[in-house]
């Protein structure tokens, strides 16, 4: 599946090779502290620092003069932080198909951060549909597989991106669901404290909410 595709987060040195290598230059330092700067801006995000490369070259911060290019350091340190690479990313949201943005609504029940087997299971989707949502998040850059946390682990490359497909339920709707995980966690997984806290507050039965929370409360203590 195209899920395949892996995002690792650059670093100063990979920065500079990501942007010499697109770039097509040979010394990374002739690009002066564009590295850098593109790096503090995405948090090393390969696909937002793709992004902002564009960003850059369309307002004329990264231009070629005699076959050379240019970056604008004043222009470029001036720009306001990365709303604009955000708004794109954003923007891909609805893009999606309907399916797609229905399927990863509700993997935003779960945080950020969400498994497969979770998704699959508590969505009531057939595998075939989730993986294909799956797949198609992953290529509008909405969606990353996270192998470093396990196979079948996925993040929303961005808050603001989780927050856009979590706030796209009606409220009412999404404490129903909540209410929904939380009770089958309870079933399954009845020692996965922390998840049965954060579902129960966000749900519909305020004392179960009380219970777990106290107990995951006392959980951390212990740790």
């Amino acid at each position: 599946m195209s899920g395949e595709i892996q995002l690792e987060r650059f670093n100063l040195e990979t920065a500079k090779q990501f942007c010499s290598e697109v770039l097509g230059v040979t010394s990374p330092e002739s690009l002066g502290s564009l590295p850098q700067e593109m790096l503090s801006r995405t948090n090393g995000n390969p696909f937002f620092m793709t992004e902002l490369l564009k960003a850059f070259v369309h307002q004329g911060i990264l231009r070629v003069e005699k076959d050379k290019w240019i970056y604008d350091e004043e222009k470029g340190g001036g720009l306001p932080a990365t709303p604009s690479v955000v708004e794109t990313v954003l923007r891909r949201v609805v893009d999606l198909s309907g399916e797609t943005r229905n399927i990863l609504a509700y993997a935003s029940l779960f945080g950020r951060e969400f498994t497969l087997d979770k998704l699959r299971g508590m969505s009531g989707q057939s595998a075939e549909t989730v993986l294909t949502a799956l797949d198609e998040g992953i290529r509008e850059h909405v969606l990353w597989e996270n192998r470093r946390r396990g196979e079948g682990v996925y993040n929303f490359v961005h808050d603001r991106v989780h927050e856009a497909f979590y706030e796209s339920l009606d409220p009412a709707v999404r404490k129903e669901r909540h209410q929904q995980i939380a009770d089958r966690l309870e079933e399954e997984t009845p020692d996965d404290l922390f998840a049965l806290a954060h579902h129960f507050s966000e749900g519909s039965d305020p004392r179960k909410a009380f219970h777990y929370c106290k107990l995951a409360g006392e959980r951390a203590k212990s740790t």
